[in-house]
């Protein structure tokens, strides 16, 4: 298993591996970082910048402002938004596959499994869906809680409804799997997202969704894995 900042080397695009903060388009470093552990060993892998109730509040008012402009884009726009997205993974499915070997730990073939099975979707919802059936309305934003070792699969499952009912999506991430969902993000700011429609936050899962219940505009927090079914080790 090689540490992530080994793997950058091995990258044909190092820019997508980052340990920043996501908020309204723009990458920030916070004061204090969070350990990445590798699920089976528990072994730190990396460090990203960990969030705090300051960086949900600024996340939560990005997601507002989003959320209206995100109504002013045409249909067939945001559907074109799903379809480079699908493009960006697919372009990148060997970077991707590496850095989710070096996270999670597993074989590269199964992450490449997961993050076609995920690229598919996207590609499906973006040539499926009509633009009518797109047609936005006045959504609250969402958080989505990721704290597993399929954060492809996870993310792109709620990053796709998300996109096509106009509802800002929060993405807040566990120790376990930080760095493969900050790269998705990398890839989406080329796509054509308006900032502040998808945000990564990793941090303490419990503590950052828990803010979440002062926000009455907060539509729905949804856990992955949920509760019942136990998650990685915070």
């Amino acid at each position: 298993m090689r540490n992530l900042s080994s793997v950058a080397g091995s990258l044909s695009n190092s820019s997508i591996l980052t340990n920043k903060l996501h908020v309204f388009g723009c990458w920030f470093d916070s004061e204090h970082q969070l350990s990445v552990l590798e699920p089976n060993s528990g072994r730190e892998i990396a460090r990203v910048s960990r969030s705090d109730g300051a960086w949900m509040e600024a996340a939560v008012a990005a997601a507002l402002r989003a959320s209206h402009d995100w109504r002013l884009i045409d249909a067939e726009e945001r559907l074109l938004v799903l379809y480079q997205l699908a493009s960006e993974m697919k372009t990148h499915l060997a970077d991707l596959a590496l850095i989710a070997e070096a996270e999670l730990g597993g074989q590269p073939s199964g992450h490449r499994d997961q993050i076609l099975d995920a690229i598919q979707h996207l590609d499906c919802l973006s040539r499926v869906t009509s633009p009518s059936s797109a047609a936005s309305s006045a959504v609250s934003p969402s958080v989505v809680a990721i704290d597993s070792i399929t954060p492809f699969s996870d993310l792109v499952q709620h990053l796709g409804a998300s996109v096509l009912r106009g509802s800002p999506l929060i993405a807040v991430t566990s120790r376990v799997c930080s760095i493969s969902v900050l790269a998705i993000a990398r890839l989406s700011t080329s796509c054509g997202f308006s900032p502040g429609l998808f945000q990564v936050l990793p941090g303490d899962i419990e503590e950052l969704c828990s803010q979440t219940a002062s926000h009455q505009c907060i539509g729905s927090v949804i856990f992955t894995p949920p509760p019942d079914e136990g998650a990685c080790p915070q």
